[in-house]
C-alpha cells in the first residue's frame, strides 16, 4: 500500500491557493482531505494549514481563514504607516493579532493532542511542521550553528507543544514577523518546500539509542522506515507569478555589490530552495511518486486576471485579488483533476 503524503508549500496569503484545492478534491472526491494522506508536511503558510487539518477542520473554513482575518493577521498599525519605521527598524507586522487569531482557532491544544486525536493520530496520520532555529540549544551537538527545526506530532519530545506556537515559529517571515520566541523564524527560510523533509522522515530507518529514547517514536526509530517505492508525495504550491528571474539586460557585466543584490536575495534563496526540492524530490522516488501541483498566474488563460503579469506579495490583503485566486484556482483544479485523481487510486 502506498503511504501517501501532502507537503505545502510556504506562501503567506497565497495559501488560500492550497487550501481551495484541497476544497476543491473534498467537493469532488467525496472524502475528508484527513482520510486521503498518511503525512502532513507544511511550512509556514503551509504549516498553517497542516496544522488546521490535523486540528479537523475542513479546507472550506482554511479558505474562509485567508478571506476573512488576512486583514488581521497583516495589520499595520496608524504610527508605523505614518511614520515608515517598520521598514527600517522592526518588522512589518507584530504577533499580537496573529497569536489571537490562532488561540480562537487551537486553543490550548498540543501537538501530542493530534496523535492522541482519534479522528487523526490514531488513524496513523501524522503532522510535521518546518521552522528555522537561530540558536540552537543542543548541548551533545558541537555544531551551533543556526539550522532548519522541525515539530513533529508522533515525536515524544514535541507532544507539549502548543499549536499556536508551532504555528507562529513556521510563520514568522523574517521583516514580515518579528523572531518568535527568540529563537525561531519562517520554516520557508531553508525548506519552503517540505518535500523532501517528509520524505527523509518516511525513509528514515534510525535507531534512537541512549539517551534519545522516547523522544522520537514509539517503535524506537526516528522514522517510519519505509522503501522509497512505497511512498508518493503531492506537493502543493502557493501560486507563482513565474517572473522569478533576472534578466541579462538588468544583469549586464553582473559586477554587483550589496546595492544590486539586496534587491533579489529574498526570492532567490527562497525560489532556490524550492525548485532544488522538486529536482532531489523527483530524482529520490520513483517516476510518477512525486506530483507537484505549481499554478502559474502568467497562464495564457489569465491574462484578464488581477494576477497577471504581477508578483502577489506574502502579505496579500485585497479582497478583490483573494477572490480573483480562488477562482484561478477551481481552473488550475480542473485542468489537474485526473492526475489528482490517479495520485490518490495509486
Amino acid at each position: 500500500m502506498s503511504f501517501k503524503i501532502l507537503s505545502i508549500d510556504g506562501g503567506g496569503t497565497r495559501g488560500i491557493i492550497p487550501a481551495k484545492l484541497l476544497d476543491c478534491m473534498e467537493r469532488t472526491f467525496g472524502e475528508r482531505v484527513q482520510n486521503m494522506f498518511d503525512l502532513f508536511a507544511g511550512t509556514s503558510t503551509g504549516g498553517l494549514l497542516c496544522l488546521g487539518l490535523g486540528a479537523g477542520l475542513r479546507p472550506a473554513t482554511l479558505v474562509d481563514l485567508y478571506l476573512q482575518r488576512a486583514a488581521d493577521i497583516f495589520h499595520e498599525s496608524v504610527l508605523d504607516r505614518a511614520s515608515g519605521l517598520d521598514e527600517h527598524l522592526r518588522a512589518d507586522y507584530q504577533h499580537r493579532r496573529f497569536k489571537r487569531i490562532l488561540e480562537e482557532i487551537f486553543g490550548t491544544r498540543t501537538l501530542g493532542d493530534l496523535q492522541a486525536d482519534k479522528r487523526f493520530g490514531q488513524l496513523g496520520k501524522e503532522v510535521m511542521i518546518c521552522s528555522f532555529d537561530l540558536n540552537p540549544d543542543r548541548s551533545a551537538d558541537r555544531n551551533r550553528n543556526y539550522r532548519p527545526a522541525i515539530f513533529h506530532s508522533a515525536f515524544g519530545r514535541d507532544h507539549t507543544e502548543l499549536l499556536v506556537d508551532v504555528a507562529l515559529r513556521t510563520t514568522s517571515a523574517p521583516t514580515y514577523f518579528p523572531i518568535y520566541q527568540r529563537k525561531y523564524i519562517d520554516g520557508g527560510v531553508a525548506m519552503n518546500n517540505p518535500s523532501m523533509a517528509a520524505i527523509a522522515y518516511a525513509m528514515n530507518n534510525s535507531p534512537a539509542l541512549g539517551e534519545e529514547e522516547g523522544e522520537y517514536l514509539e517503535s524506537g526509530y526516528k522514522g517510519l522506515r519505509r522503501r522509497r517505492e512505497e511512498i508518493s508525495i503531492l506537493s502543493l504550491g502557493t501560486g507563482t507569478s513565474n517572473l522569478n528571474r533576472i534578466e541579462p539586460g538588468v544583469i549586464r557585466s553582473g559586477n554587483w555589490g550589496n546595492i544590486q543584490w539586496i534587491r533579489y536575495l529574498p526570492d532567490l534563496l527562497t525560489e532556490g530552495n524550492v525548485q532544488s526540492t522538486i529536482y532531489y524530490a523527483r530524482h529520490v522516488l520513483p517516476d510518477g511518486h512525486f506530483v507537484r501541483i505549481d499554478p502559474y498566474f502568467d497562464d495564457p488563460a489569465e491574462t484578464d486576471s488581477l494576477l497577471a503579469n504581477r508578483k502577489i506579495p506574502m502579505d496579500l490583503k485585497d479582497r478583490a485579488t483573494l477572490d480573483a485566486m480562488l477562482a484561478f484556482t477551481e481552473r488550475v483544479f480542473l485542468r489537474h483533476k485526473a492526475k489528482i485523481q490517479a495520485f490518490l487510486e495509486a
